[in-house]
C-alpha cells in the first residue's frame, strides 16, 4: 500500500520532521493539522508540505464515498482535470458515490465543458445525473443557456 509523505519544518529553529499517511489518512482534515509541538523547542508554527494523492479509481472511491475526506480543503473541482474526465464520468454513475461528491465531480467537468467540445458533448447526454442531482443543471449553467 502506497504510503503518502507529509513533512514539516519548525519556523523557530529549523527542526525538520516527516511522516507517512495511508491514502484514508491522507485525505482526512485531521491529518492535515499536524498537531504537536516541535520536538525541539515545542515552537507551534511550522512550514509544511505533503503529497497529494493522484486522481486515481482508487482514490476516487475512497474520497467518493466519505464526506469527511478531501483532496484539497478549498476548491476541490480545481483538483481534476480532464486527463481524469473518463473516470469522473465513470464516478457519476455510480450508486455508491455520495451526491455531494458528485457535485463536485459535476463542477469540474462543467469547467472542462467551457473549453473542452467532447466533454461538452458528453455531459450534455449525462440527463441521468442532472435528474438525480436537484441543483445539476445549476452547476452547468452555462451548458444550458444557449
Amino acid at each position: 500500500m502506497k504510503k503518502y509523505e507529509q513533512s514539516r519544518r519548525c519556523v523557530s529553529c529549523g527542526s525538520r520532521e516527516s511522516r507517512y499517511l495511508t491514502l484514508v489518512e491522507t485525505l482526512s482534515e485531521i491529518t492535515k493539522n499536524w498537531a504537536e509541538p516541535c520536538p525541539t523547542c515545542k515552537g507551534k508554527n511550522f512550514a509544511g508540505s505533503g503529497d497529494i494523492p493522484s486522481i486515481t479509481r482508487e482514490s476516487l472511491e475512497v474520497w467518493g464515498r466519505d464526506e469527511n475526506l478531501w483532496f484539497i480543503g478549498q476548491d476541490e473541482d480545481l483538483m481534476f482535470d480532464e486527463e481524469n474526465s473518463e473516470l469522473m464520468f465513470e464516478f457519476l454513475n455510480d450508486d455508491s458515490i455520495l451526491k455531494s461528491k458528485k457535485y463536485i465531480l459535476l463542477q469540474a467537468l462543467c469547467s472542462m465543458a467551457s473549453y473542452n467540445q467532447d466533454i461538452k458533448k458528453e455531459l450534455l447526454t449525462r440527463t441521468r445525473i442532472f435528474q438525480e442531482l436537484e441543483h445539476g443543471k445549476e452547476v452547468c449553467s452555462t451548458l444550458f443557456s444557449k
